[in-house]
């Protein structure tokens, strides 16, 4: 499956509705290892929990070898770095 997302250049979204990350750690470190994109998504039902664990997600992104992430304006991706 990592496979056939990475050869369709689709992006995958990491969801931090709470401690428990979708996808996991480990299917994220197999994503970086075939080249698959991602991006980050809080599934908040409440405007202050937008963004919960960000900082969290970017540090594993970045230990596990990610450089840079998706951002999308009007359906267009844009690569930026992984500030950590």
């Amino acid at each position: 499956m990592l496979k056939a997302v990475a050869e369709s250049d689709v992006v995958i979204e990491i969801n931090s509705a709470d401690n428990h990350w979708v996808p996991d750690g480990d299917l994220l470190e197999r994503a970086h290892r075939y080249g698959v994109k991602v991006t980050f998504g809080s599934d908040a039902h409440e405007p202050e929990r937008v963004g919960e664990h960000f900082a969290a997600v970017a540090g594993h992104l970045y230990d596990i070898g990610y450089r840079e992430w998706a951002i999308f304006r009007h359906r267009e991706r844009f690569m930026v770095p992984i500030a950590w």
